[in-house]
């Protein structure tokens, strides 16, 4: 039947005058100012007793139906909200859907099935706090025990049920006024009382057009005389609802204070509850930070320790290391010395073949890591200089001078006698110096 928006908190209250934990209930009374109705369960009977008067059920379990004279019944849209939220827009619909201000009503709500895009539609109802104090009282004095307090006409809700009717007007009458209840899709909807005298076929036309709803079936309830009627029975809303379970009913009328008290109970609780997690909370973290604390220093210890017995094994580490080095410039130089970047033949032999006419080589001397000296005889100097460029142009010689340039005669024939020094590339030495240590 949906869910009502005070019964979230499970805390008792002292003082506290409704059972929430009962599930178990021997009489069904019917309240209001001028009549009290009482259904017997065990019975099957219904007595009737003026307002005041003792009623003799002391010690019994009871459902508490507040009377359709004494208490609001209406539908409104509210938000498709959590139902703590949905409680806050009821309060402040009361104003507009009660003649009553919300400070001196109780109320509670159901929320309904039918929701669309303005939002679920909501059964809510109110009734003045003053009059339920009275109920209490009356319940109290007669040592009556409540688990619920509801509108009597939701026990039209069950009886449309037990004849297998989802949408229904149930009407029932007395001999002072006569009622319509309207449960649409298995849910009452609205509730109206109406004068005894009109005709009841008419007057629920007329409730069906106040609620805004199609006509559907008549059930005449307590055996009441409806012209138009699809179904007439003796069973009663208020004997209806004896035989429900209570924990059904998922709506109970409860007093302001009561509220608040359980609200402050709660809150209370709440607070206890939330102190006592960050304490666990603290005791976990410093039990987690000790052990880790703990832990890390056993760490810290265990790699000092480790650092230490490495050491050994990084001086040998660097010690072969730098042998290594040592053997690697050792082979390094002896791949030059075997294998070099030019032989001496092709030294020798490229110096040859560079001399231009004109010009004799006489001798060339050359060493492994040394300069190269080519020494020779040229018709002029003309011829020196042309041998020198060339010489000098070959990518495989640097350095290349002329050391000394004379003139000189061969059997009277003038000559030049000259001598050119130069360094082939990659003229690398055999074995390199090796710097000595301790």
């Amino acid at each position: 039947m949906g869910l009502a928006g005070n019964h979230k908190q499970r805390h008792p209250v002292v003082g506290e005058f409704l059972s929430r934990n009962s599930s178990h209930c021997d009489i069904v009374v019917e309240w209001s100012n001028r009549e009290v109705t009482v259904f017997d369960k065990s019975t099957r009977r219904t007595e009737h007793y003026p307002a005041g008067a003792t009623l003799p059920y002391s010690g019994q379990t009871a459902i508490l139906a507040i009377s359709r004279r004494a208490i609001f019944v209406r539908a409104a849209r509210v938000p498709n909200a959590a139902p703590e939220d949905i409680r806050m827009v009821v309060q402040i619909k009361l104003t507009e859907l009660f003649p009553v201000p919300p400070s001196d009503l109780a109320y509670d709500f159901i929320l309904l099935n039918d929701l669309n895009v303005e939002g679920r539609l909501a059964l809510i109802v109110a009734m003045p706090v003053s009059e339920l104090k009275k109920a209490y009282a009356a319940m109290s004095a007669a040592g009556i025990k409540v688990i619920r307090t509801i509108p009597v006409a939701l026990g039209s809700d069950f009886l449309a049920e037990s004849l297998g009717r989802r949408d229904a007007a149930v009407v029932e009458q007395t001999d002072d006024l006569a009622s319509v209840d309207l449960v649409v899709d298995g849910m009452l909807r609205y509730s109206r009382v109406v004068a005894p005298g009109a005709p009841l076929e008419v007057e629920v036309s007329r409730t069906y057009n106040a609620a805004g709803l199609p006509c559907s079936t008549i059930i005449a309830a307590g055996n009441a005389l409806v012209g138009d009627a699809d179904t007439t029975t003796s069973n009663t809303a208020l004997a209806s609802l004896a035989d429900v379970a209570p924990e059904r009913f998922k709506i109970n009328l409860t007093l302001p204070e009561v509220l608040a008290a359980r609200e402050l109970a709660s809150r209370r609780w709440r607070q206890s509850f939330a102190l006592l997690v960050f304490v666990v909370a603290l005791s976990v973290s410093t039990l987690t930070f000790l052990d880790y604390n703990a832990a890390a220093t056993k760490a810290s210890a265990q790699r000092a320790k480790n650092t230490n017995d490495l050491k050994p094994f990084d001086t040998d580490r660097a010690n072969a290391k730098a042998l290594a080095d040592r053997e690697t410039t050792i082979a390094t130089t002896l791949a030059t010395a075997f294998k070099p970047a030019q032989k001496m033949y092709d030294m020798t032999t490229l110096a040859a073949n560079l001399a231009p006419a004109g010009v004799w080589i006489t001798g060339i001397s050359v060493e492994r890591g040394k300069e190269m000296t080519v020494r020779g005889t040229a018709t002029s100097n003309d011829a020196v200089a042309a041998y020198n460029s060339a010489l000098g142009s070959e990518t495989r010689y640097r350095n290349v001078r002329l050391t000394f340039a004379n003139d000189a005669s061969i059997e009277k024939i003038p000559v030049v006698q000259f001598s050119i020094s130069l360094f082939p590339v990659g003229n690398l030495p055999i074995a390199l110096q090796q710097k000595s240590g301790a």
